[in-house]
């Protein structure tokens, strides 16, 4: 490189506000070579070619601008207009460090590039008129090419283009959707969840990449413009005049938006939606405080709710039991009512997610098989249960029959009188219509004859056969 450097290094080295631009520092600087020299180590072929392409862009840096001549010819011919654009090289500037490698390259592209540089017009003058031989090209409009790597990192660096507002664009401008650390990373993403391949060079948008697209309805949340509208808000942050709470509240509640497309089973009811049904209806349902006595009046409260413990100081707790989906700053204010909790602070807010299960009537044996494949199990909330204990115990009987399975063994179906067979029977249970996820309960259990009027007497005698039942087992 000391035939390159030589022109640099002869007069006093420029420092030019594009390349030393202190206001303009950021967490990822330029990448540049060192004094390491290259030619003692052991590079590949490929490393070396990057080596290349890193150190000609710094030398190329401090060489000066590239300086050309543009001529645009307007003309008409009866009624029609004409434009005629070219330009010329004068100096090339820093096209010096890069011209035996034009040189040298003989692809069309690269063919086609230079000849739309080098396009030199000739001489014109103003006002002048005489014949011509028109020659007529006729061509067809081609849909734009497939992305490639390159060019999608390309795409997303200049993404403000694609937005219409003047003032997003402009926000849009310096950065684009990512950064130079995150882009590569984010494309790297998208194939690991086989949202996107690769057809030779090409990306192409595999069906679950479609489908995703298609499952958001809210455009912003696919368009560049939202980048734009958080860039915007974030210079308005660095002038003082926007608020960073109110920037962080914004983004939660868009990406918690994505979410809310999709049904909720009744034991999984927003808090809020439940309480529209009656003041009553959270006390008998998520807030019931059933087998709680106030020790100082010796009365049951009217609701209550679960505080789980989140840390080893115990100054964090978990607010559990419901679920909620009021945006951040409702829940704030709302649950700030909760006696005990007035000066609580929020250090984070409930957000609802999907919980996927199977149609399991149709789909499963009590044994947590598969109907149409009984070497499959399934175990857990896909299957319909719903609960900690309740998972865990069909994670239990599912591996229990998985093993009988292995050994020819008949598998272990549990008598609907135990709490875990008749959740395994209400699960495979073909006349189930309305499929929904069923937690453990004494009203699934069948009535003990004759019946028991003392709720606690009945509990006692269903629990005490139950356990019958399952000393009974081999």
């Amino acid at each position: 490189y000391a035939q390159l450097t030589a022109p640099v290094l002869a007069t006093k080295i420029p420092k030019s506000k594009k390349v030393f631009d202190n206001s303009k520092v950021t967490d990822h600087h330029a990448i540049i070579p060192t004094n390491v020299d290259p030619r003692r180590a052991a590079l590949s072929p490929d490393e070396k070619r990057v080596y290349d392409l890193v150190a000609k862009r710094f030398i190329a840096a401090f060489y000066p601008d590239c300086e050309f001549s543009q001529t645009t010819v307007n003309a008409e011919v009866g009624q029609v207009a004409f434009k005629a654009t070219g330009k010329q090289i004068v100096k090339p500037g820093w096209r010096d460090v890069y011209a035996r490698d034009a040189a040298n390259d003989t692809s069309d592209e690269a063919a086609t590039q230079d000849d739309n540089a080098q396009q030199v017009m000739p001489d014109f003058v103003k006002g002048e008129s005489g014949p011509h031989e028109p020659t007529l090209l006729k061509k067809a409009t081609q849909p734009p090419k497939p992305y490639t790597e390159g060019t999608l990192l390309r795409a997303m660096e200049t993404a403000g283009k694609f937005v219409d507002d003047e003032e997003l664009r402009e926000a849009m401008k310096e950065n684009g959707i990512g950064r130079p650390s995150t882009r590569a990373a984010i494309i790297e993403t998208l194939f690991k969840r086989r949202y996107i391949r690769k057809e030779r060079k090409s990306l192409v948008a595999t069906p679950a990449g479609m489908a995703l697209i298609a499952t958001i309805n809210e455009d912003l949340l696919k368009s560049a413009k939202l980048t734009g509208l958080w860039e915007n808000k974030l210079r308005r942050i660095e002038r003082g005049d926007y608020s960073a709470e109110a920037f962080i509240d914004e983004l939660c509640n868009a990406e918690g938006a994505v979410v809310h497309d999709f049904d909720v089973y009744e034991g999984c009811m927003p808090i809020e939606k439940l309480a529209k049904r009656g003041k009553d209806a959270p006390r008998f349902g998520p807030m019931k405080p059933v087998g709680l006595i106030d020790p100082n009046t010796g009365h049951r409260p009217w609701a209550c709710v679960q505080l789980r413990r989140e840390n080893n100081k115990g100054t964090m707790f978990n607010l559990v039991g419901f679920q909620t989906n009021l945006k951040f700053g409702e829940q704030k204010r709302v649950f700030s009512m909760i006696p005990g909790l007035e000066n609580a602070e929020f250090v984070r807010y409930g957000v609802m997610h999907r919980n996927s299960f199977l149609n399991s009537p149709r789909l499963l044996n009590p044994d947590f098989s598969l109907r149409s494949n009984p070497n499959i199990f399934f175990a857990g909330q896909i299957t319909g249960v719903e609960g900690y204990m309740e998972s865990a115990g069909s994670g239990i009987l599912a591996g229990i029959n998985a093993v009988r399975l292995a050994e020819n063994e008949e598998p272990l179906v549990l008598s609907e009188n135990t709490m875990l067979g008749a959740l395994s029977h209400y699960i495979s249970d073909e006349s189930v219509k309305n499929f929904q996820p069923m937690g453990a309960n004494f009203g699934i259990l069948p009535a003990i004859e004759p019946k028991i009027k003392d709720k606690k007497e009945r509990y006692s005698a269903l629990a005490r056969r139950s356990l019958a039942e399952i000393d009974s087992l081999d």
